[in-house]
């Protein structure tokens, strides 16, 4: 028998040792890692991670308004226990802003009492006008609103340039808000006071106006924020308000990596868009030629909610789920505090079916809530460049993630301090010798715990296919190969009824 720690002793005694390697049942927590903007208000630094636990920590971190502040905020809206670590990272621009000018047209008669109702970031602002205000005390009145609302990351001013409008500017100086619009409340039978006028971008689709003038996401070096901040820590999930083919692109290369047998840190990016058409020039750009396993696109067409809050919301439900079992089928999961896209302004099955199966997953309305519908990679093609569907489902990669640390926090914490020996010699059970015989053992008891929780099936195929043996060229080194059938997620049902 070998011990631990217990040695020979020259004094009458008796030794006792602890050995939890039979114990160890902890499985590595589930991890989300948002990253995004602070303000001028936050004392983080920036590139460096912070573990953050309460609405009270992000505030004073990020600064009450900011990016990232509110990315946390939404996301806590839809789980509440998930660890959430945080990384501010520097803006896009020095100088150029994302702004609009809103405006409003000289009345030809006078202005009778109403409600001015707009939606600006996914905030309903109800404005009363009376007809005692001339066009000054509305647009002061605006300005009022906008900047009392915290919710809303923007400052808001008379412009000086023009009668009669507002100049708007984002706090963060970052071209994730271009296109970003202010909409007429398209969610209630609300018209404007009568004989208020104003100019639309796109009347059709109650977009009065859209911000514009950054050029540039984030000014952060991605691959230097991995490799010396972020280095081996493991998050699940990782959000970002970022989704340009370069940030893309270099994130597939860092996942890439933090995926392999070297690293194992592997887990999925997150990216939301809005757009109504897979031929808008954004989506075709960024997303058309994204290849990559690790890389989750959605999608929720012309919602009028930050794309970045519901980014954070979507993240948190997929966190959730996952870590309370990886293969559990995200779909028709309520997404809290988004908004939807105005009841016009949706789009079809189709449409939906079509950009799914160009890597891009879907956000749908159930009514008047916004439901993850459809949750894929954006992996396509395998390395013939040939179609491959193996890694399109988000739960595929989840589970396999859990399979391969589950196996590694078994078998590892059990083995690590063990010898290793071929099946056929005649050893004390009691000594810590590894052979692949009682290897292929431990691999077939992790299967059926696995089997057990509804993660993988077809007990009988896995150990006819199951294979361990000693390496031929390194006597030191045991070699497994295992083939799990994953479990399925229940997609559709087709019936038909043939009356008669």
């Amino acid at each position: 028998m070998i011990f631990n720690t217990i040695t020979d002793s020259q004094v009458p005694c008796m030794s006792a040792e602890f050995d939890n390697s039979l114990a160890n049942t902890k499985q590595q927590g589930f991890k989300t890692l948002l990253i995004g903007f602070k303000n001028t208000l936050g004392k983080a630094n920036l590139s460096k991670i912070y573990q953050v636990n309460s609405d009270k920590q992000a505030q004073d971190l990020f600064g009450l308004g900011s990016n990232l502040f509110q990315q946390y905020l939404k996301y806590k809206k839809n789980d509440k226990k998930i660890e959430v670590s945080c990384i501010a990272v520097a803006e896009g621009d020095k100088e150029a802003s994302t702004s609009l000018v809103f405006d409003f047209e000289d009345p030809t008669k006078p202005i009778l009492d109403g409600v001015l109702s707009i939606i600006i970031f996914g905030e309903i602002l109800n404005i009363t006008i009376n007809s005692t205000k001339d066009l000054k005390d509305i647009c002061n009145a605006v300005v009022k609103e906008i900047s009392n609302n915290i919710d809303i990351p923007v400052t808001c001013i008379l412009d000086q340039t023009k009668p009669n409008a507002i100049l708007i500017k984002t706090i963060h100086k970052s071209s994730i808000y271009n296109d970003y619009a202010i909409y007429l409340n398209g969610y209630e039978d609300k018209p404007l006071p009568t004989n208020l006028k104003m100019t639309y971008a796109d009347k059709d689709n109650l977009i009065i106006t859209k911000f514009a003038g950054a050029t540039k996401e984030y000014l952060e070096d991605i691959d230097a924020l991995f490799k010396e901040e972020i280095k081996d820590n493991k998050f699940n999930l990782i959000v970002t308000p970022f989704f340009s083919y370069e940030f893309n692109n270099k994130m597939a290369d860092i996942l890439k990596n933090r995926w392999s047998s070297n690293s194992q840190t592997d887990g999925l990016l997150l990216i939301t868009i809005n757009k109504e058409d897979s031929n808008d020039k954004i989506f075709k750009a960024n997303l058309d030629n994204l290849n990559c396993e690790a890389i989750i696109p959605l999608n929720y067409a012309n919602s009028v909610s930050p794309t970045y809050l519901i980014n954070a919301a979507a993240a948190a439900q997929i966190a959730l789920s996952g870590s309370i079992n990886p293969a559990s089928p995200l779909q028709n999961i309520p997404l809290v505090g988004i908004k939807p896209p105005f009841q016009n302004n949706r789009i079809d099955i189709d449409t939906r079916n079509s950009q799914i199966l160009k890597g891009v997953g879907s956000i749908t309305t159930i009514g008047n809530t916004p439901t993850l519908e459809r949750v894929v990679t954006s992996y396509k093609r395998n390395n013939a460049g040939m179609p491959d569907d193996s890694y399109q489902c988000a739960e595929t990669m989840l589970t396999l993630s859990f399979l391969r640390s589950d196996f590694k926090q078994y078998f590892w914490t059990k083995y690590n301090r063990h010898n290793l020996a071929e099946n056929e010699n005649n050893l004390d059970p009691s000594l810590k010798i590894l052979t692949p015989n009682l290897a292929k053992c431990e691999a077939i008891a992790c299967f059926m715990q696995w089997e057990k929780n509804g993660l993988v099936q077809n007990l009988d195929d896995f150990i006819e296919d199951l294979k361990v043996e000693l390496n031929k060229n390194n006597s030191r080194r045991l070699d497994i190969m295992m083939s799990p059938t994953l479990i399925k997620q229940l997609l559709q049902v087709a019936v038909q009824i043939r009356f008669k």
